[in-house]
């Protein structure tokens, strides 16, 4: 609605590389799972070291210099080579066991350039349906008794398995909390004393979350008691009161 983009899903039958180079050369992008390993932005954390499932949207694509251009999460990179190769499995004999990677495909011809005024008053227009979607309970208090639950296999299996368990629920948690606040904050230009309060408290909320990643990590590699009651009650306390304006905003 505010963008005029359209994202459809794209079956893969037959090979990736194809169907990108179809889809790029009519001026779509697509948007595909892909191996981390062989992301060159990710050098430092997963590339070459940890086999890791993310999304990348293809931007361009040349299959006789076997380059892609592509984005991943806020940048545009470039790989080639072996990376190009693994990446689009080029050499590799078919196998009926492997299951093809989900993907869409973008379209952008009808796209709509709206002035900001108008986007935002549409987004602002559109909070009360969001509104209407949150969780029927705080979902940092049951993110809490998850923890207290799991920490005792987490210290068994150690950091890697923590490291897998706080990427699925921990970093969301942050990440959807800052989205909120921007978007939030995006909305007016000056927020008003209750929408920055809103703001406010998603930025706790989310730097608490990411506090707490590093606070947990050392908690299982120690193996030693860990109290985590007060900060649990401190993010729980910032959700609620976020949604609680929120709420007040749109009248539920």
């Amino acid at each position: 609605r505010l963008y005029g983009i359209d994202v459809q899903e794209l079956t893969i039958w037959r090979p990736l590389a194809d169907h990108a180079l179809e889809h790029l050369s009519a001026g779509k992008l697509v948007s595909v799972e892909a191996d981390a390993w062989w992301l060159p932005d990710t050098a430092g954390t997963d590339y070459r070291s940890k086999h890791t499932k993310t999304t990348i949207v293809l931007a361009d694509i040349d299959l006789d210099a076997r380059r892609l251009v592509y984005f991943h999460n806020a940048g545009c990179f470039e790989l080639g080579g072996e990376d190009f190769a693994e990446t689009f499995r080029l050499g590799k004999e078919d196998d009926p066991s492997y299951l093809p990677l989900f993907a869409e495909v973008v379209r952008s011809d009808r796209r709509v350039v709206r002035p900001l005024a108008e986007l935002r008053a549409a987004a602002r227009a559109d909070l009360a349906e969001q509104f209407a979607r949150r969780p029927t309970g705080n979902p940092v208090r049951r993110f809490a008794e998850a923890f207290e639950r799991d920490l005792p296999l987490m210290r068994e299996r150690g950091l890697a398995h923590y490291h897998a368990w706080a990427f699925a629920g921990t970093r969301q948690l942050g990440a959807a909390a800052e989205l909120t606040a921007r978007w939030l904050q995006w909305m007016s230009d000056a927020p008003g004393p209750a929408e920055q309060c809103a703001i406010d408290a998603f930025d706790r909320l989310s730097a608490g979350a990411k506090t707490f990643i590093l606070k947990a990590a050392r908690a299982v590699n120690s193996k030693k008691p860990m109290d985590v009651s007060a900060q649990f009650a401190d993010l729980a306390a910032a959700w609620q009161r976020g949604i609680e304006i929120i709420g007040a905003h749109v009248g539920a």
